[in-house]
């Protein structure tokens, strides 16, 4: 190879030289060149070694396995070294905040210690060759998806731990000059001390302006006269609350859950509003549940339905309306117009009633663009399935035959 040989790096380390001299380490599979003048780069005796001829004097790796300082492709950051595949990448000797460049997957990873987050062999690679130690992609093809999270779970820059790991401030050496932080988001500041440090103060992220994303209660609609028992409540928020609450009726809640059960009961129209409250910011949402009337349609032999007061359960005993699916015979409204379809097969009266609250004792009712004739019209009181009583017209056509007739209200 044309070099002098050491078998490892303690060898070197024991190893004088003179500026520009070059030595291969067996043990690194690297080829080291001697500078009398460096003592800016932080030694780490794996890409930068220390030598028996002073303080400002470096070994650094310029060829091979461990070569210092290669500027990837399309990034800010300057690595200590580059590797060929992931598996090289977990094998490799290194040290903590080590910065690798790997080819094949175009990704900058940094060694973590003591983080012990779930490995996925392509964001988060644990190493074989370091103890507890974990590479992190921070930049290129890939980036771990929660970046930002790993310090922002770190309490405060006055430190903090997780899973064991404790950090008061970070720094990042990058040669003679910065190029890039190794982290970025809103949960830190970074201050450049010198040339070729900065310090990022590690603190909770900012609560976002609005915590709570979907609020939402099941049901939304119930018949007038009814209570409807329980009222399912769930919500989804971006961060877990100091506290929460839900007003009228339940109060504060635990800030953990994302659901909430109240059993005492609604018969009216009502509003619920969740507050969700972190540090000094509140956030709220709303949702509701409504009563409301629903109207009627049927076809049936009977000509005499519209008389005197009548009941739910009257409408089941006509067979007209009791043979139809729910959907195809009644529906919550809160106006008159509707375009509705009924099964006249043999002859049949088309009925439909609805709240006098809705309108007018003469609406238009047509079979596509012809008016049909109404026979009979009549208001009476109509108490619904939930036991509510109020008036309701209630309308009939003339005899009409046919097996799908589409009728207009207007």
């Amino acid at each position: 190879m044309g070099f002098q040989k050491v078998s490892s790096i303690d060898e070197l380390q024991n190893t004088s030289g003179y500026e520009g001299l070059k030595v291969f380490c067996e043990s690194t599979d690297t080829v080291y060149q001697y500078f009398a003048n460096k003592d800016n780069l932080p030694i780490n005796n794996v890409s930068i070694v220390s030598t028996p001829n002073g303080p400002t004097t470096r070994w650094i790796g310029i060829e091979g396995k461990y070569k210092y300082n290669l500027l990837t492709p399309d990034s800010g950051f300057k690595t200590d070294i580059s590797v060929d595949s992931i598996t090289d990448l977990k094998s490799l000797l290194a040290y903590a905040g080590m910065l690798v460049y790997c080819k094949t997957v175009q990704t900058i990873y940094r060694l973590l210690v003591g983080f012990d987050l779930p490995a996925n062999e392509l964001t988060i690679i644990d190493s074989t060759a370091v103890s507890n130690g974990q590479w992190l992609a921070i930049s290129g093809k890939f980036i771990y998806p929660e970046l930002d999270l790993i310090l922002s779970k770190l309490n405060s820059s006055a430190g903090g731990d997780f899973n064991g790991f404790t950090v008061r401030d970070e720094y990042v050496l990058l040669s003679n000059q910065v190029k890039e932080l190794n982290f970025v988001g809103d949960s830190f500041q970074a201050v450049l001390d010198a040339p070729d440090k900065v310090t990022v103060s590690v603190g909770a992220p900012p609560p976002p302006a609005n915590n709570i994303i979907t609020f939402t209660l099941s049901p939304t609609v119930s018949e007038i006269g009814s209570t409807v028992n329980p009222l399912n409540f769930t919500w989804t928020v971006n961060q877990t609350p100091d506290s929460q609450s839900i007003s009228p009726l339940i109060g504060t809640i635990s800030p953990t859950v994302l659901s909430y059960s109240y059993t005492g009961g609604v018969s009216s129209n009502t509003t619920f509003t969740l507050t969700n409250i972190i540090g000094s910011n509140t956030s709220t949402k709303t949702t509701s549940i409504s009563f409301r009337h629903k109207r009627y349609w049927f076809a049936s032999t009977n000509n005499d339905f519209a008389n005197g007061p009548k009941t739910y359960l009257d409408l089941l005993a006509d067979s007209g309306f009791s043979s139809q699916p729910i959907a195809d015979r009644e529906e919550f409204a809160t106006i008159r117009q509707t375009i509705k379809t009924y099964d006249a097969t043999g002859g049949r009266y088309l009925y439909m009633m609805f709240p006098a609250s809705f309108g007018t004792t003469s609406p238009q009712i047509q079979i596509g663009p012809f008016p049909v004739t109404i026979s009979y019209v009549n208001n009476i009181p109509f108490t619904n399935e939930s036991g509510y009583t109020t008036n309701y017209y209630v309308y009939r056509t003339t005899l009409q035959t046919g097996s799908s007739i589409t009728v207009q209200i207007l």
